[in-house]
């Protein structure tokens, strides 16, 4: 039962340790860790319910001054989409806009941290109000070179839904 106790103890001093952590990292530090050439594949849908079919993009995020800018480009299912925007941090605050790969006419706002990843929403009115997301997680290895993987979802009966799923190494390092 000791044994359980200091190993309980233990993991909740070094979870403590680990938030502690994460909160003194501020919005720039997240945003900075994102900079570089990017380029991958997966898989996207031309509406919600339609099939998958493959995927690309290359999009270049340059850590700047004023933030974390965006250029690129995907396509997918017979279509391609400029992706661009601008994210900037503001203390343990983002700000910024985002032009979407996947929905060309939407503007994408309100980006925030969510569960550790960067998240933009978007609302387009176009005879009904289409809710969507995109997520990206930051960069990580497994051994390799690092990677980051976007998701976009739509919202659909009250519930987001993937439409496109890409996974982006990191080039030119």
């Amino acid at each position: 039962m000791a044994a359980f106790k200091t190993t309980t103890a233990a993991a909740l001093a070094l979870t403590i340790a680990l938030s502690s952590h994460a909160a003194a990292e501020t919005a720039a530090d997240f945003l900075r860790a994102f900079d570089g050439n990017w380029q991958g594949t997966g898989q996207s849908r031309t509406n919600y319910g339609s099939p998958y079919v493959p995927a690309e993009c290359w999009i270049d995020l340059d850590w700047t001054l004023q933030g974390l800018r965006s250029n690129g480009e995907c396509s997918g299912a017979r279509r391609t989409f400029q992706a661009g925007g601008m994210v900037q941090a503001d203390g343990a605050d983002l700000a910024g806009t985002f032009l979407s790969p996947y929905f060309a006419s939407m503007v994408w706002s309100s980006p925030r941290v969510e569960g550790g990843n960067l998240v933009v929403y978007s609302a387009l009115a176009a005879g009904e109000v289409v809710e969507a997301r995109i997520e990206v997680t930051p960069p990580r290895s497994d051994g390799g070179p690092r990677f980051i993987e976007m998701r976009t979802q739509v919202r659909v009966d009250g519930q987001f839904q993937d439409v496109a799923q890409i996974r982006l190494v990191e080039v030119g390092q």
